[in-house]
């Protein structure tokens, strides 16, 4: 644990008597006269966010002293940032500090300095949350951190949405070929799950659920949360699951931090560190009860946040970018898109044969509308039957569909057009 004074300067640099203005705040005084003569307006509200935090913190306080332990000397690193306006962020590294010879991808300057900041907070305290907005390269920053820490005795856990586990193992095969993963998702899964000798494991949030007492089994060196905001809710099953999942190091990737309250935020840290935001319900009383939280509590909020949140916008990386980026979205059929394709080209078939016995052009024609027809399905099942857009989720009807809708409300949220 680390020992911090508390000590007071005014604006020009000239210490003072610490006791003295500390009980001149907590009566409520602002306006109080020097020795010299001169006016002196104490910062009441500086003096708020101080005595917020510090209980937010859980500070132990002996003789006018505080003790922070490992996380709270950090949040208190940014606590005094906020005080000193002359202060400036330290820029963070564009050249790699670490060795990744598994990785097989040049990274730009801003990816470079997102990975030395995910191995340091990892290394140091244990977990992360990387926001970058949306195409910025999470998943490669990801990737990077995982191929030193990953290995076949000590496996990487990587939950995402059904919509992008194709997209995740592609990635992996091209940045880093030399890691073992394995897609735990469908039917065989129980032979999936005693395949042994993976750097990876990648599944979805309803396997890990359905799967939770095998997943429990193993022991992993991280667990990364892709598109955390799916436990944005704490009492969904699907939270309470992803919290009781052990892993050495933990990491929460979104591009949407907070996408409607504050409780996302708490939810997401609560697997990323439990307990650290403090207790569900005096959060939920402090600021999701009362219409707005005061300004003390909302930034002491933001001191205990921001040293484990790494966010970058494109604008902010703009000299670091092409002025174009296409990336391909790899998804999987549904199962109910899978079931109607198989269907159709079984039918589709059937007739083409049978036509083609009568004229070979009517059998030509006969298979490119099949193919239309099979082409209709992965877009959107409802272009085929339109009765399914009543009848079938969008999650059941299109893959591509759903990943559209996450991709636009990540657009839409960071403020950009689409």
């Amino acid at each position: 644990s680390s020992r911090i004074r508390l000590g007071f300067v005014s604006e020009q640099g000239r210490p003072l008597d610490s006791d003295k203005i500390r009980k001149l705040l907590q009566s409520g005084k602002r306006l109080i006269q020097t020795n010299d003569g001169k006016s002196l307006l104490l910062p009441l509200e500086s003096w708020e966010i101080f005595q917020k935090s510090v209980g937010d913190l859980q500070l132990v306080q002996k003789q006018g002293e505080y003790w922070a332990g490992r996380h709270q000397t950090i949040a208190l690193e940014y606590l005094r940032k906020y005080f000193d306006k002359t202060s400036k962020e330290s820029s963070l590294s564009g050249v790699l500090t670490l060795q990744l010879p598994l990785l097989r991808a040049s990274l730009r300057e801003y990816q470079c300095s997102g990975v030395n900041w995910l191995h340091d907070r990892l290394s140091r305290y244990g977990f992360g949350l990387l926001a970058d907005e949306m195409g910025l390269g999470k998943t490669l920053q990801t990737i990077a951190v995982l191929s030193v820490l990953a290995s076949p005795s000590r496996p990487a856990l990587v939950v995402v949405p059904t919509s992008l586990l194709n997209n995740w193992r592609l990635e992996i095969e091209r940045f880093a070929p030399d890691l073992g993963v394995i897609v735990i998702h469908g039917s065989n899964r129980d032979a999936l799950h005693a395949m042994v000798g993976h750097h990876v494991i990648v599944t979805s949030y309803g396997i890990l659920m359905n799967d939770r007492a095998l997943f429990m089994k193993k022991e992993y060196s991280i667990m990364v949360l892709d598109e955390a905001s799916a436990i944005r809710n704490p009492d969904t099953e699907v939270a309470r699951c992803v919290f009781r999942i052990s892993a050495q190091y933990k990491l929460a990737l979104t591009g949407t931090p907070l996408e409607n309250h504050l409780r996302d935020l708490w939810s997401i840290f609560q697997f990323l560190q439990p307990g650290y935001l403090g207790d569900r319900k005096l959060f939920q009383q402090t600021y999701e009860s009362n219409q707005s939280a005061s300004a003390p509590a909302l930034q002491s909020l933001k001191i205990r946040v921001m040293p484990f949140l790494l966010r970058r916008t494109k604008d902010e990386v703009a000299k670091d970018l092409p002025a174009k980026i296409e990336s391909d979205e790899w998804c999987d059929l549904s199962p109910e898109q899978a079931k109607l394709y198989q269907s159709v080209w079984e039918e589709g078939m059937a007739k083409v044969e049978s036509l083609s016995l009568e004229s070979e052009s009517a059998g030509r024609m006969s298979l490119l509308t099949l193919l239309l027809r099979l082409r209709q399905i992965c877009c959107d099942s409802a272009l085929v039957a339109p009765e399914l857009a009543q009848s079938w989720s969008i999650e059941q009807r299109s893959r591509k569909m759903e990943r559209l809708f996450e991709i636009w409300r990540g657009t839409i949220e960071s403020g950009r057009k689409m």
